[in-house]
Parts: C-alpha cells; structure tokens; sequence
C-alpha cells in the first residue's frame, strides 16, 4: 500500500492523522512480519523509507514530513543556563555507501538488492528492510535511509525560555549561528525552561543507486576517476644511500588502484592502493624556525579527505603527525605538529609546528596559497629514485583503475636538494687573546641523525671529511679556505690581503662537500671583534 492508504488505516485503528503529505514514495507491495511487534517496531521502517516522523498530538498521533524552509528561527538565550552544545560526526565516518535488502516484488519477494552511494564519505553501511518493494521503490527508499544517515548523528542540545511552549516534537528549527541545519526536534524536556534534542535534516544530496540486476550491455558509463597527484622529492631514510620519491594520489570515487609510469618508457614506477588525503594551502605559510617549535606560523589547510587530530608533544617528537607541503621553490617541507584545530568540514588550522622534519631544514621557505599538502601516513608509497633521474625532472603518469587507458600526466622535479649534505651548525668565530688570526669551528650534521634530538655528536656520513668555507666583505667573496676537518683558522696575513687591514667584523658561510655530488647546503655565520 502506499503511506496515504497506510496512514488511512492508520486512522480508523489507532487514531494516527496525515499531516501536510498526501502520499510519499515508495509504493509498498508487502510487509514481511516475522512475529508479533508493536506498532511502533512495524511502523520504524516505513518511515525511515519514506522520511516522515510521528509525534504525539492532542489529537492523537500525526505523521508529517520536516521541511527545512518551515523552520523557526530561535536566537534568544537563557539566562543562567548554558544554552547549546553540539556534537557533530567524524567527517571520516560519513556513510558513502548504504546497500539496502529487500524482498522483490518482481522475483516473488525473493531477496534484491540496491546500493545508494554519495561521494563524500568513507564508511560504508548496510540494512535490511521488511518492506515488499519493486527495484524503483527500492531506489527511493535506499537513497531516502544514505540522506538521514548523513545528518543522524548531528545534533543539538539546547535550552529555550518557556515562550517557546508552542514548539513540539518532529518541528523543524535554524539556530543562530549553527550552520549546516535546519534541524528537526527529537525530544523535549519541560521545567523552568525548555530542553531541546535536535538533529540535522538530511540536506538534499545527490545519489547514484546500484542494482545488483546485471544492466544491459552498453546500458550504463563507467564514470572516470580524475586523481590529483602528487610526486615529493625528500631525503633518504636514515640508513638508506639513495633518496626517495613519494607518490600519492586521492580521487573521488576512488578507483580502486592508481598505477604510476614513466610516461616516456612506460616502464612501471609504483602502484598506489589507497586514497591519500590530501589537500591544499588556505593561507600563505611563512618560513619559521626549523631547531625548535615554531609558535609564531601556522598552517591553514583544507583536505580533500581525512581527518586529522592533535597529539602530545612527545609523539610528535617521535615522528608523529607529519605532513609534506610543497614550497614555493617546487621543494617539499616535512612539518610535524602538535594542535590540530578544526575551523569546518575538511579546513583546519595546525599549530605548534616542527618545521624542517626528515632532513628538509634546507627547503623550509615560503607557501603560496593553493599549494599542495600531503599527510605522511600509509597511504602514500615511497620508491627509491635511481641516480639517473637526478638532478632534473621526470614525466610520470598516473592510470586511475583498470578502465583507464589515457592516464594523467604530472612531473616529478628531482633536484639535488635531498641528497646534498645538510649545512652545519653551531658556527663560532673566536680571535684568541693577544691574537690577530680568527679561528673558525661548527658541528657537522649528517643525513643518517637528521632528526635526532640527542646532544651526542652526528656520526661521520662522508668520507673523506671536507669543508668549504667562504669570506664574505659584505655581500663580495674574498676568500675560500678549503679543510678537512670542522674547525679552520683565518690568518692575519689572509685577512689584511682581503681587507686592507685586520677587520672587525666580517661574514662568512660553512658547507660540508660531498666526493659524488659536490658542495652542500650553506650555513651562515658573522664574526665581531
């Protein structure tokens, strides 16, 4: 029977009323009842399926639909009363997909089924209906119970002054200052004032619905995936020679499997199984301090997918919640951080950052608006970059499932940054008492510690030792001295054939040299008499 012959039942047996709907969809051509159950339990998955909602009245129970545009606007707090608090779902646990049993009208009642699915989400849920329905009433009622999953588990709790007595259960409300509403009242608490339980009305979402009836060939278009893809040049692991390209893609749908080649050969570079988040820049981020935490930036973001949380100081000293941002420089940053806060659906505001993480302290620069963030978690598949491919860039494409055949073209920039030798650290310059020679000394820093936090030295990475240290008479290069160990000593002699005389200050810069890739990342130092 249809809701409106129900509801006429309805009306002669229990005293139920139809209100503002005449009839809503589906169709239902059977109830399978396998016991006794109250009318409440028989009533549950006919208005799950058709959206409407009963309520108490003087008049005796009343079905009707909650509508959005008929909300009441409630903006007056309550003295003395904290007045609202809301809980809103993990954006992780959206339902995607709902796949809905049900007994088949055209296969005589034996069991069909139908998928409602969504874009935005990741879990997916399934139930089962006693309702007798044909494959389009089905549809209906599959996309009806994705719409009211989507807004179930937002809700409100509030508190109205008693003027609000005229509001009952199953009326729809728009609350100052909560968006993503109107909601609909669930439950009313009477005393000095009104407490109110709401939940979010299911928005209007567009669905897909699948069948499980085979369609006819050439009936349906397989929809094309378009990934955003992403291809970060960092530093090796710490007991690794070769430095690492990480891959990450996030598509919507997801295909299932992203397959990365070489776009020139073909040759095959990496498989990638899962969705990345992924997600850009909101707000410019400035280059911060990299031996310490930066409290002065913080990187506002928005993800594509995930979600991320806050953790304690020490796990993020560890190693956890890290991300890669690309730089203005085509470069990639590693950033870990400790406060994660969520400004809406998929924007959030990291602060308390680590800046210059896995040995990248030399790519920390300036981010544009719109430039690319990836969160470093299993998602993402690291190869190993051969050391033809370095020092340029290489033509990749991305093949978004099994269907396509075109693929997605995007570089990968492979420049020596990450291979280089980090810049030293701590750098001195002394002139002994009763002296005119000025020595100079630093610490060496390797790229198998980069991340240690330990006061001990870092262990010796190239062989033989060398250094490269440059004078500089403001911003012009006077003298390079070339030593085989972290300490090098400036003569009077030297200084007074750069100078003119002994000076009383001057500027100079330390890079550690590699015997395969040459000189490394600078460090710069000042001296003053």
């Amino acid at each position: 029977m249809a809701s409106d012959e129900l509801a006429r039942a309805l009306a002669v047996d229990y005293g139920v009323t139809l209100s503002e709907v005449a009839a809503r969809p589906p169709f239902v051509e059977g109830y399978l009842l396998e016991g006794p159950a109250t009318l409440r339990d028989a009533l549950g998955p006919l208005l799950a399926a058709t959206g409407l909602s009963i309520r108490d009245t003087a008049n005796g129970l009343e079905l009707l639909r909650t509508r959005g545009r008929d909300a009441v606007a409630i903006d007056e707090p309550v003295e003395g009363e904290p007045r609202l608090s809301r809980k809103r779902p993990d954006p992780g646990e959206a339902v995607a997909a709902l796949a809905l049993s049900y007994p088949d009208r055209s296969r005589n009642y034996h069991t069909g089924t139908v998928t409602a699915m969504r874009l935005d989400g990741h879990a997916v849920s399934a139930q089962t209906t006693p309702l007798g329905l044909d494959l389009s009433g089905a549809r209906t009622a599959a996309e009806r119970l994705l719409l009211d999953a989507s807004a179930t588990r937002d809700t409100l709790e509030l508190t109205l002054p008693p003027s609000r007595l005229a509001l009952q259960v199953g009326d729809a409300i728009a609350v100052a200052g909560q968006g993503e509403g109107p909601f609909e009242i669930t439950e009313i608490r009477d005393g000095l004032a009104r407490k109110i339980s709401a939940r979010a009305i299911p928005p209007v979402l567009t669905t897909a619905i699948v069948s499980d009836r085979p369609a006819p060939p050439g009936a349906g278009v397989t929809p094309k995936a378009l990934p955003v893809l992403a291809a970060a040049h960092v530093p090796a692991e710490p007991d690794g020679t070769a430095s690492r390209l990480m891959l990450a893609a996030a598509a919507q749908p997801w295909p299932g499997e992203v397959s990365v080649t070489e776009a020139l050969t073909g040759a095959s570079v990496a498989r990638l199984p899962r969705n990345a988040s992924m997600g850009e820049l909101i707000e410019p981020l400035a280059p911060g301090t990299v031996f310490g935490w930066d409290e002065a930036n913080s990187l506002h973001l928005k993800l594509y997918s995930g979600h991320l949380a806050a953790l304690d100081d020490a796990v993020v000293l560890a190693g956890g919640n890290r991300l890669a941002v690309e730089t203005d420089a085509s470069d990639w940053e590693i950033i870990g951080f400790a406060v994660a806060d969520l400004l809406g659906p998929g924007e959030y505001r990291l602060r308390r950052l680590l800046r210059g993480q896995g040995g990248t302290d030399w790519a920390v620069g300036p981010c544009a608006i719109g430039r690319r963030v990836v969160i470093l978690d299993e998602a993402p598949q690291v190869v190993a970059v051969p050391g033809a491919w370095l020092g340029g860039t290489v033509d990749l494409r991305g093949f978004a499932g099994r269907t396509d055949v075109t693929g997605t073209d995007f570089e990968a920039d492979l420049g020596l940054g990450p291979i280089l030798p980090l810049a030293p650290v701590h750098l001195r310059a002394e002139r002994p008492a009763g002296g005119s020679d000025v020595v100079l000394s630093w610490i060496r820093r390797s790229r198998s510690d980069s991340d240690s936090w330990a006061t001990a030295d870092a262990p010796l990475e190239l062989v033989p030792e060398s250094y490269r240290v440059t004078v500089f008479n403001g911003l012009t290069a006077v003298r390079t001295l070339d030593v085989g160990a972290p300490t090098a000593t400036y003569g009077a002699t030297e200084q007074t054939a750069d100078f003119g005389v002994v000076p009383a200050a001057f500027s100079f810069t330390v890079v550690q040299v590699s015997p395969v890739h040459g000189t490394g990342h600078a460090a710069t130092g000042g001296f003053a008499a």
